[in-house]
């Protein structure tokens, strides 16, 4: 059934959503609510009614009906300001207020006509035209086919579903198996063994520290996994008698949790590749591990630049190699490398980040989460195509293949962040969905923050005056933000993220001109009304840059330094050694404060003529130095994240607050023969 909706046009068979000469294929929730909202025009609609329907009563979030409505008024046109199609029913729901018209197909009837004095042969030209034009709307019309979205219905079902949070599953090849990373109350994780889903799971990994990247031997005999503390990283291997796990035995030693991404046995299983780094700056490099020798040596891939060559997967046919590796923001190339011929193979490169992939069960294509924040199982081939695999409301992450040809293990879970001052929550600044890196303005008079309350990632601002709430676009959802920051007037945000610096107006509510960088950018900071600084590593060193908006120009700074950060009254560098100095010549005793960078953002923060940092002996209090003199602890606690903002009487962080996840499963119906 087709239906006109003012300018658009919907076809209910196909998702397909259509005006003048752009085409969008339509979510299948989305497409599902958008034919609800025209079966009952002008109805107020609750949320538990659209549960109940177009969720078929299924347990969903307050974010997935924000979502599938984001999505469908931005689809629409509509705006914040201009809403002609969907409107917000006040402690009700929604209401869809557009009429739309059913769109009969025209029979066509035949009718009996003279044409012998009007009929004119046709010419060449006219012919030429008309076989022109077919062709041209062939090729239109291939083009529409093949950049559409295809969406396959796949069932799913939870293959493990137990309190609490589990991620990074891994099913052994006989299936009998199920291993996985397992939240405990204290923060720290543990790898359970679950045997065919029936007995109670066991702990077969060591306990007290961070347990993770669980992998499986072919043979089920062995898996390996990651453990690492504050002190030690360790890659531990579990050996299997009889289907009993023995004591974990330490395999390789990595320098740190953070620094060693994947890893996945040779088909031999005589080797073991994993992707490391040497430091947090530096890019990952893929290696092979001798499991008898314990010989280490690099693969053959790309020269690794900016985020490096990060992730493995070992594909089901001939030992084939799978790497993806960012070598600059927003993209990611997926290699293919042949450890015989010693050379490696670009096969695809798509314009976003991806976290993770597997080789298909046929070996053409790779199944991946979605783009940020990943809602959906793709499956992408190497000509460019893609499908949906699986639509999800909650985000996906952590795939593997199944041992049978054709189904996949993947996670699903929503994650909760509340921002807090003075270490307690804030009612009025939290939703049920992501709130986080809330930064004060210069003048303490606004608080701007991420959130992902209407369904994507947007600005906000609160005004701690009046108590109003505003929010800002912001473009390109697969990104991650780490840090925001105030001009000197207050006019303008720069925030840090995974794909680079965007620059908000705050005036005007656009995003701005902002430097184009190809590798990661640490410690934004400004520096004036009109510029800001920011850090690269580079060449085994940092370099720190200068950001002009007036003339869109970018220079480097004194090598000499690795970061800045500025206050109207103040000027300070850290230098390559993480040395503190005023206006780069008096150095300050800042022996008692934790790292200057923690997740590209800076730990330390300038305030008028005073200095905040973290304590180095509890990384959940804040050191003052009062004009930059002897520092002082102060009473205010801050979460693991690292990241606060200060004004008068006030210091503003974020907490996690709860996790929820389950294990999936794909049940592809095998083909007839």
């Amino acid at each position: 059934m087709r239906w006109k909706l003012e300018n658009f046009e919907f076809n209910q068979k196909t998702n397909l959503l259509v005006r003048s000469e752009s085409h969008e294929q339509l979510e299948p929730k989305t497409a599902a609510l958008l034919s609800y909202f025209i079966e009952h025009p002008g109805k107020d609609i609750s949320r538990d009614e659209l549960i109940e329907t177009v969720w078929n009563s299924q347990i969903v979030s307050d974010s997935a009906i924000n979502r599938a409505v984001v999505n469908l008024r931005k689809a629409l046109g509509d705006t914040e300001k201009v809403k002609r199609f969907i409107v917000t029913v006040p402690k009700v729901g929604y209401r869809f207020v557009c009429n739309a018209q059913e769109i009969h197909e025209q029979t066509i009837t035949s009718v009996t006509t003279d044409f012998s004095k009007t009929k004119k042969k046709p010419t060449l030209l006219n012919m030429s035209f008309a076989i022109l034009l077919m062709f041209a709307l062939g090729l239109v019309l291939n083009q529409l086919i093949a950049s559409a979205p295809q969406t396959n219905n796949i069932n799913v079902s939870p293959i493990i579903r137990l309190p609490g949070v589990q991620f990074g599953v891994e099913q052994s090849y006989s299936g009998e198996m199920l291993a996985y990373s397992q939240r405990m109350p204290d923060g720290s994780t543990e790898i359970h063994l679950s045997n065919n889903g029936t007995a109670k799971p066991e702990v077969i990994s060591l306990r007290g520290g961070h347990a993770s990247l669980s992998h499986w031997s072919p043979d089920d005999h062995r898996l390996v996994y990651k453990f690492y503390t504050d002190k030690i990283c360790q890659l531990h291997i579990v050996e299997f008698r009889a289907s009993k796990a023995l004591a974990p035995k330490p395999l390789y030693e990595c320098e740190s949790g953070l620094n060693l991404l994947s890893v996945a046995f040779s088909p031999d299983q005589t080797k073991l590749f994993f992707t490391e780094r040497d430091h947090k700056s530096a890019p990952f490099i893929a290696y092979e591990l001798d499991l008898e020798s314990g010989s280490k040596q690099r693969l053959p891939q790309p020269f690794p630049t900016g985020f490096g060559n990060y992730h493995i997967d070992v594909g089901p046919k001939a030992g084939r190699l799978l790497l993806l590796s960012k070598q600059k923001n927003e993209q990611t190339n997926v290699f293919e490398l042949n450890q015989t011929e010693n050379t490696y193979s670009r096969l695809i490169e798509l314009d976003y980040e991806l976290r993770s992939a597997v080789w298909s069960h046929g070996g053409n294509s790779i199944v991946h989460p979605g783009r940020h924040p990943s809602h959906h199982l793709i499956e992408t081939f190497f000509d460019g195509k893609s499908r949906v695999l699986v639509p999800d409301s909650r985000r996906i992450g952590g795939i593997k293949r199944i041992n049978n040809d054709r189904d996949y293990l993947f996670g699903t879970y929503l994650g909760n962040h509340n921002i807090t001052v003075n270490g307690k929550d804030v009612p009025h600044l939290n939703s049920s969905d992501r709130d986080y890196i809330p930064t004060y303005s210069r003048d303490g008079k606004r608080l701007a923050f991420i959130s992902r309350r209407t369904g994507s990632d947007k600005l906000w601002i609160k005004d701690l005056r009046t108590e109003g709430l505003s929010s800002i676009d912001i473009p390109n959802v697969s990104r991650s933000f780490s840090s925001i920051d105030w001009s000197f007037d207050d006019n303008h945000i720069a925030i840090n993220s995974s794909n680079g610096i965007l620059l908000v107006n705050i005036l005007t509510g656009q995003i701005e001109k902002s430097p184009k960088t190809k590798k990661a950018t640490y410690a934004v900071t400004w520096d004036s009304s009109s510029s800001f600084t920011y850090s690269q590593f580079e060449e085994s060193q940092w370099r720190l840059y200068r950001y002009d908006l007036a003339n869109d120009q970018t220079d480097v700074m004194d090598e000499r330094w690795a970061f800045a950060l500025t206050s109207k009254e103040r000027l300070l560098f850290i230098d390559q050694s993480m040395r503190l100095f005023q206006d780069g010549v008096t150095e300050i005793n800042s022996q008692n404060c934790s790292m200057p960078i923690h997740d590209y953002a800076l730990t330390f923060r300038l305030v008028g003529q005073d200095l905040y940092c973290i304590d180095k002996a509890d990384e959940t209090r804040l050191r003052i130095f009062e004009n930059l003199h002897t520092s002082r602890l102060l009473d205010n606690r801050i979460e693991a994240g690292r990241y606060y903002s200060v004004t008068k009487d006030n210091i503003a962080s974020f907490r996690f607050v709860r996790k929820t996840s389950d294990i999936m499963r794909t049940n592809i119906d095998r083909p007839p023969n």
